[in-house]
């Protein structure tokens, strides 16, 4: 999923976040839907076409970029 999102166009200046940083609960503090959206983003297949995507996953994605610059 990261990969088919970040090669959106209008997304290229989002930055590509390490796994074991979305992952550490401590940085999804005060995300909502963390559970079901880090599912969809880190399996490393993504299609589109799928029922159970959630919908927060954009939304999400772009809140750990700016999290990790800060705390890099």
């Amino acid at each position: 999923w990261i990969s088919w999102f970040l090669g959106i166009k209008g997304n290229e200046y989002l930055c590509r976040v390490p796994i074991d940083y979305i992952q550490e609960t401590f940085n999804q503090m005060g995300l909502e839907y963390f559970t079901e959206t880090l599912q969809v983003i880190l399996n490393p297949v993504f299609d589109r076409s799928l029922d159970w995507v959630f919908g927060d996953e954009e939304k999400w994605y772009g809140m750990i970029p700016a999290r990790y610059i800060m705390s890099e």
